[in-house]
């Protein structure tokens, strides 16, 4: 039982290493801006068939495909398919800030508007990932590769080592930017500067959308 369990929390720690990934740039998104990015999911979406494409049969006929690391089942493929992912998804996010969020902000939309138009370009992207690349399950590399035994009854594949070491590297890489750049300074200060527009005060309560003005509360009074 005790082996067991121990199993279950090395797949947990793996499988929340790659949560994690995707968490990390969500919070950053919404403790930066405020805005929760609905399209965020979509955006690794894309990423991530970006780099099948590189590594499928339709990459092979390119040239990109083939060999492996070592016990890794990947080579050199992956590798140019994670750097072509994250140009398109920064492209992408780009596009968004550039057509979509920057409008927003110039109009001063508020965070209601913020996040219906994130929810309408998710449903977007998703759509297009539809019509591309359809609805079904796909994987990076066929077969079954053999797990290796770090300790009596514990099994881990090679593969799972590399995320896990990847998902380390990547958040501690992130709070280094975060917290040692002039950069990360900057991207940390919009936090307390942001101030979101509100809509007009109501002339028979005097309040607009402050928590103390939802329905079933009174009106704040002065001072």
């Amino acid at each position: 039982m005790g082996i067991e369990i121990a199993q279950l929390v090395v797949i947990g720690l793996i499988v929340g290493s790659i949560l994690a990934l995707g968490a990390v740039g969500l919070t950053l998104v919404y403790g930066v801006l405020g805005v929760a990015d609905f399209a965020h999911g979509d955006k690794l979406t894309v990423g991530m068939f970006v780099a099948f494409f590189v590594v499928s049969a339709e990459g092979a006929g390119l040239g990109f495909a083939g060999g492996r690391f070592g016990p890794l089942s990947f080579g050199w493929g992956l590798v140019i398919g994670l750097l072509l992912a994250m140009a398109a998804v920064a492209l992408l996010s780009a596009a968004g800030e550039r057509w979509i969020y920057r409008r927003l902000r110039d109009q001063g939309g508020s965070f209601f508007a913020w996040s219906i138009a994130s929810l309408g370009l998710a449903i977007a992207i998703r759509a297009v990932i539809q019509m591309v690349w359809g609805s079904g399950n796909e994987r990076y590399t066929p077969g079954i590769f053999k797990a290796i035994e770090v300790v009596e009854g514990i099994r881990i594949k090679p593969d799972q080592f590399f995320i896990f070491g990847m998902a380390v590297l990547c958040v501690a890489v992130l709070w280094v930017v975060l917290y040692r750049t002039k950069a990360g300074k900057a991207m940390r200060a919009m936090r307390t500067t942001r101030n979101w527009p509100r809509p007009a005060a109501s002339a028979s309560t005097g309040c607009g959308w402050a928590p103390g003005c939802w329905p079933g509360r009174s009106a704040p009074s002065p001072g």
